[in-house]
């Protein structure tokens, strides 16, 4: 059967183990917190334009259909755990009939006008153990599991947004990570470039990277004017800083 893993006992740096929950949140929400970038608002860097088509192009706004709604309503996992909003996934799955229609008029219209409800932007914060030792608050990472009704709505906002970037060419090939087969994809060309590399009779080293806590650094405003230069504004690129 699966378990959930606990948390903690955490250990303060004056070496006090901490055994009370809302003590135990407190440090680690406060750990969350020291990591996020602050960024300096009066010196945003302005990147390239990417997206060199018409403006006609562009991803202004995004259309949601009550069939839209209905497909990403039946591919929910019925075994989520309610949310903030307390509604389980297998139900909205079972009513997904009755509320497809209902439910694309209301992300119609906070698309359509940037907004967000604050409920869609609720979270709980679970802390997942990553490596290391379960005492160090520095050994988890944030999960923030917002409602299943918010997921729906980024699901075809990403479903657009991808669709955008595709149809322009505006994602690199190296990129493979986010992308469909990406392991398989990435494999296969690291693969050709070795084995290429090799049969000519030449060494090959590999140096591997990592960001550390490379999500919870992303800053805000710099993806927005990246989102900006791929061809991605008005009311969608609104509706995204909303959410964040």
């Amino acid at each position: 059967m699966k378990t959930r893993d606990h948390v903690g006992p955490l250990t303060e740096e004056n070496g006090e183990v901490i055994t009370d929950d809302v003590r135990t949140a407190k440090v680690l929400n406060d750990y969350f917190s020291s990591v996020f970038t602050l960024e300096q608002l009066h010196n945003i860097p302005q990147p390239n334009r990417m997206f060199d088509g018409p403006n006609d192009d562009m991803l202004r706004d995004v259309e949601v259909t009550a069939e839209n709604v209905l497909k990403v309503l039946m591919k929910l996992k019925p075994g989520k755990a309610p949310r903030v909003d307390e509604i389980y996934a297998v139900v909205l799955r079972e009513v997904s009939g009755v509320i497809a229609e209902p439910l694309s008029q209301i992300f119609q219209k906070s698309l359509a006008e940037g907004v967000v409800p604050l409920d869609w932007r609720r979270a709980n914060v679970t802390p997942i153990f990553k490596k290391g030792k379960r005492s160090v608050s520095a050994n988890y990472r944030p999960i923030s599991l917002t409602a299943q009704v918010s997921k729906v709505i980024e699901t075809i906002l990403r479903d657009a947004i991808m669709e955008h970037l595709t149809a322009h060419r505006l994602i690199s090939d190296s990129q493979h990570g986010f992308l469909e087969a990406s392991c398989l994809t990435n494999l296969l060309t690291f693969l050709e470039l070795v084995t290429k590399t090799v049969d000519d009779g030449n060494p090959v080293d590999a140096v591997y990277l990592d960001f550390s806590k490379a999500f919870n650094r992303v800053p805000h405003q710099r993806l927005l004017t990246k989102l900006r230069s791929h061809g991605i504004g008005e009311s969608t690129a609104a509706w995204i800083e909303a959410w964040l």
